[in-house]
């Protein structure tokens, strides 16, 4: 036991004959999954657990009743380390998500231990301290939303998986595996190794497919091996039900394996998901990919923003709340496409070139969750025939797109960012002129411009045009690098409508007497300045804000802390932004993004105050970056 204890951090800094005293005091006990260890208000047990084995969920019970999972708990973690010092009842249940050992180390014991090493002392309280501030994190992000429905999109795949989940080896018959399928009426099977690592997955779907439609071989001689998909969807069992959703939607699977270092714990299937929550989320995918005209995308747009609504309710982060809906609107957009191409084919046949349909700003971002306005381009490889005719055909594709568009719901570009016009619909060649012609003139509206193209992504058509036109975009900025220092100062003039006293600053009067815009004076600034760092590191692998911030975080261009904080701050801004948003739609107002923070309870005033003081950290961070001059 002293060597097991020597393993767990901070354990693992204690001398051996401490961890020797503790394993002696040291007892353990099994729990099956599903038993809880102690439950939230249960009186403190005056010691310490440990994971030796399996994965525990800490649990909340909501005003409503509902448990909540907040955190996990993995092998080589403790818990219960919150009333240890207080002796008060725990916040928070703690159960089994898994077969799991715990440990249990009494409290006098542990204290003895912790008096007589500074070193362990300072791991445990910074341990401490991290969880505070996480939980603090939590409690924030959940105090901007209220609920409204008892969806579950609050629960996590360890929740929501079968952990009895029905296995075999590769060299099973397929009449074996049929048989199981039947005798426990499940709609799969899994494949998997002596140590139950899974090696694929079998399903009701490929023995009738690949056996009895397909195969020539004789069926008895057919074996697992044969027919599995060998590579399996899997998913964390920390992941949130809009996360395992939007996994399904991706890989258009029905069965997703949950796992850890490569070890099965559970399975989840559509059926699970369909019975947890009552909005027919795969149902809008298929009419989107189906629909054969404007009214049904619309519809199925409408229905995709009754999901939006839902899961605002429900306090998916954010980042789940956009890959859900940028999954919708591109099957919306990709759609669009494809009915407007097909009149094309009709009127004057087939595209004359290779053609890339491109979206830009927010959309561009993934970060599109209602249907705004359109920011959109063409792009197509050099033609064989007459440019003009080429021109001509493509021009009025995108017009057929963007009608169609603006007929389902999307606003026009004020500002004409739309394949509809000349200047955003080209062939590869006049797209680089354009560039060059930007970085000539980076100034006033250039910027605009060219800060809604900088986040352009490829929707439909040959995507290799659009990866063509991004190395040209980065060697422009290499060889151009006075252009990073211009966009950094539009950004900087752009202020945080903050006081120095950290108060709000508002208009006195006019029509937008004590508002502020959340998008223009809120989140812009997370996207202009992350964007900036992202591409000065020659980053363009993805346009979206959190994407880019990670991957900052691997390049140490800001602590660890401070992208905790800018994390934070956008995800704030964001779901004020939809949450207001959606409430103007609810009593058919127009969404703005306006808001009025003297109007909103204190704690949320608090925390849009503290969201944007960091984005005025992030500001200040950005100009000294790129030698703004700062007056």
């Amino acid at each position: 036991m002293p060597q097991t204890l020597s393993h767990i951090y901070p354990f693992s800094l204690l001398p051996e004959n401490h961890l020797e005293e503790l394993s002696n005091n040291l007892t353990s006990r099994n729990y099956q999954p599903g038993e809880y260890i102690f439950r939230e208000k249960e009186p403190a047990r005056n010691g310490l657990f440990l994971v030796f084995n399996g994965i525990l969920e800490i649990v909340v019970t909501s005003e409503r009743g509902q448990d909540i999972v907040i955190s996990l708990r993995r092998p080589g973690e403790f818990f219960g380390e919150a009333v240890l010092f207080s002796g008060e009842p725990y916040p928070a249940g703690i159960r089994a998500a898994t077969e799991a050992l715990i440990g249990f180390i009494p409290k006098n014991i542990f204290m003895e231990i912790l008096n007589k090493n500074l070193p362990f002392t300072a791991a445990f309280n910074k341990i401490l301290t991290d969880r505070l501030r996480e939980l603090y994190l939590e409690i924030s992000r959940e105090s901007q939303t209220e609920s409204y429905s008892p969806l579950n999109i609050i629960k996590k795949a360890s929740q929501l998986m079968n952990p009895d989940v029905v296995k075999a080896t590769p060299g099973e018959s397929i009449k074996t595996i049929a048989n199981l399928m039947a005798q426990h009426q499940v709609s799969s099977v899994v494949i998997v190794d002596n140590y139950n690592r899974p090696l694929g997955i079998i399903t009701e779907h490929d023995l009738v497919r690949k056996v009895l439609a397909e195969s020539k071989t004789p069926t008895d001689s057919l074996i697992a091996l044969d027919i599995m998909n060998k590579n399996p969807a899997t998913i964390s069992p920390d992941a949130y039900y809009s996360q395992i959703l939007l996994e399904m939607i991706k890989k258009q699977v029905r069965h997703l394996l949950v796992t850890e270092n490569e070890t099965l714990l559970g399975i989840i299937t559509l059926k699970d998901l369909l019975k947890s929550r009552e909005t027919g989320t795969i149902t809008i995918v298929n009419s989107l990919e189906t629909a054969s005209s404007s009214k049904e995308i619309k519809q199925g747009l409408k229905d995709a923003e009754g999901v939006l609504t839902a899961l605002v309710s429900e306090k998916a982060g954010i980042a789940e709340i956009y890959k859900i809906m940028t999954e919708f609107f591109d099957r919306a957009y990709r759609k669009a496409v494809e009915l407007a191409l097909a009149e094309m084919e009709k009127e004057s046949g087939p595209p004359p070139a290779d053609f890339c349909f491109i979206n830009m700003g927010s959309a561009g971002r993934e970060e599109q969750y209602l249907r705004t306005d359109l920011d959109n381009g063409l792009l197509w490889d050099n033609p064989q025939e007459e440019p003009k005719i080429v021109q001509d055909y493509f021009l009025k594709l995108g017009q057929k797109i963007n009608n169609l568009l603006i007929e389902v719901g999307f606003s026009p570009c004020k500002g004409g960012v739309m394949a509809s016009n000349p200047l955003w619909n080209g062939q590869i060649i006049s797209w680089e002129q354009k560039l060059l012609e930007w970085f000539l003139n980076l100034t006033g509206e250039n910027i605009r411009l060219f800060s809604i193209f900088l986040d352009f992504r490829p929707v439909y058509g040959n995507f290799k045009l659009a990866e063509k036109l991004k190395e040209q975009v980065l060697e422009q900025l290499s060889q151009t690098p006075i252009v990073f220092f211009h966009l950094a100062r539009d950004e900087y003039l752009n202020k945080v409508p903050l006081n120095v006293w950290h108060s709000f600053i508002t208009p006195r009067s006019g029509p937008r007497k004590d508002m502020l815009d959340l998008k223009r004076q809120g989140t812009i600034h997370f996207v202009d300045a992350i964007r900036l760092f992202a591409l000065r590191e020659k980053y363009y692998s993805s346009s979206a804000t959190l994407t880019r911030l990670k991957f900052l975080e691997t390049k140490q261009i800001f602590s660890r802390e401070e992208i905790e904080n800018f994390q934070f701050a956008f995800e704030t801004l964001s779901l004020f932004r939809i949450k207001e948003n959606l409430s103007k739609i609810k009593v058919n107002l127009t969404p703005t993004n306006l808001i009025n923070p003297y109007h909103l309870p204190r704690k949320d005033q608090m925390l849009l105050k503290e969201a944007l003081i960091y984005a005025q950290k992030l500001q200040q961070l950005t100009a000294n970056a790129f030698r703004v001059t700062v007056f």
